[in-house]
């Protein structure tokens, strides 16, 4: 049985976080990562940062993210 490579990063913030730990883990295409990011101006950041220089071992990873929080409850 082959086993999924995951990362799971609630609070995504600018990617920063996310980049540090590709580069520590030297993860590649086999990881999913799936991010999760409340605040919208961040998230669209966030989404522009995956396509610039800056944040270059961001780009052409396999990552999911979506504008929301990670919580116990919706409120």
């Amino acid at each position: 049985m082959t086993r999924r490579k995951i990362l799971i990063d609630c609070g995504t913030h600018l990617g920063m976080g996310c980049s540090q730990m590709i580069k520590h883990f030297e993860m590649d295409q086999e990881w999913e990562i799936f991010g999760f990011e409340a605040n919208p101006y961040v998230f669209d950041a966030y989404v522009k940062n995956i396509k610039s220089e800056k944040y270059s071992v961001l780009t052409d990873k396999n990552i999911k993210i979506e504008n929301k929080a990670v919580w116990i409850s919706d409120e």
